[in-house]
């Protein structure tokens, strides 16, 4: 289902992408989604950051921000990017 959305609106709309991806997640399971599903989900956020549009790197660091409940691990190697980003945007919600 994710690669369908993915190919619907992923090129196109990016921003609008990223909000269901950031909303999808919410329903995975409690215990934290399976392996395969998480590495979608942070491969996705991931190359998201590099995104031109702060809304979707804001989109992006909310599944990361997730995922840091479950491991933070695997977070951990894009701090220094996100932090790089936080610094050099004037947009407000990525700041925040």
């Amino acid at each position: 289902m994710l690669t369908k959305i993915k190919e619907k609106i992923g090129i196109t709309k990016k921003d609008a992408y990223f909000q269901i991806l950031s909303r999808l997640l919410l329903y995975e399971a409690e215990e934290g989604p399976a392996l395969e599903i998480f590495s979608f989900y942070y491969k996705e956020a991931s190359q998201g950051l590099h995104s031109s549009s702060p809304v979707t790197r804001t989109k992006c660091l909310s599944i990361l921000s997730y995922f840091t409940r479950i491991d933070v691990e695997p977070i951990l190697p894009l701090l220094p990017s996100i932090a790089k980003l936080c610094k050099s945007s004037d947009y407000w919600e990525l700041k925040g």
